[in-house]
């Protein structure tokens, strides 16, 4: 299990796996790739994640009703 993950979270297997899924990259040296630079949604939001005046929105899973 241990051997998948580490491979997983590799840049190629991450970069390879968010290029199909159009997601972006977890792995730093994947999120550098040239695919990210020609898939502009997924540039755009990695740009933004990267950007220092992102605010993560925690949501409020403690309120009851919430889910």
């Amino acid at each position: 299990a241990w051997k998948f993950i580490e491979y997983a979270v590799s840049a190629e297997a991450n970069s390879k796996f968010n290029e199909s899924a159009g997601q972006v990259p977890a792995n730093l040296d994947a999120a550098k790739d040239d695919w990210i630079q020609k898939a502009e949604p997924t540039k755009l939001a990695a740009d933004a994640l990267s950007d220092g005046s992102t605010t993560i929105v925690q949501l409020p899973y403690y309120l009851p009703d919430w889910n």
